[in-house]
């Protein structure tokens, strides 16, 4: 009987340890995406190469008078601040990694910044 219970802890204890590891791996995964993205932007480059850049990674095609990609967003859409854009990289469930873009009038980029949020 302690034998079995022992062997049912430890497949209960080995799933679990899955579960956080894929969790983990997601996370950092997102993380790195999205802190690799934002390295390899060069400041003062033009945001709409950078943004038709990485739609072409995701593979979003937009169509005409279709919706931005869910996956990021920006000014001058209605509601977003001035001179930002922010690219979401997706980690386990409700986790998000960001890569938040500052830009000029002009649409030249000035500053950059990756970060992950927990939900």
């Amino acid at each position: 009987m302690a034998k079995q219970l022992t062997k049912g802890a430890l497949i209960l204890l080995s799933l679990l340890s899955v579960l956080c590891a894929s969790i983990w791996y997601a996370n950092a995964s997102a993380e790195k995406e999205a802190w690799n993205f934002c390295e390899r932007m060069p400041l003062g480059s033009d945001i709409h190469s950078e943004i038709e850049k990485f739609e072409k990674d995701i593979g979003y095609h937009k169509v005409p008078g279709g919706r931005v990609s869910a996956s990021h967003y920006g000014f001058p859409e209605a509601g977003f601040a001035n001179n930002k854009h922010t690219f979401i990289f997706k980690g386990f469930m409700l986790d998000k990694a960001y890569c938040d873009v500052s830009l000029t009038d002009d649409g030249k980029i000035i500053g950059k910044n990756s970060f992950i949020q927990y939900d």
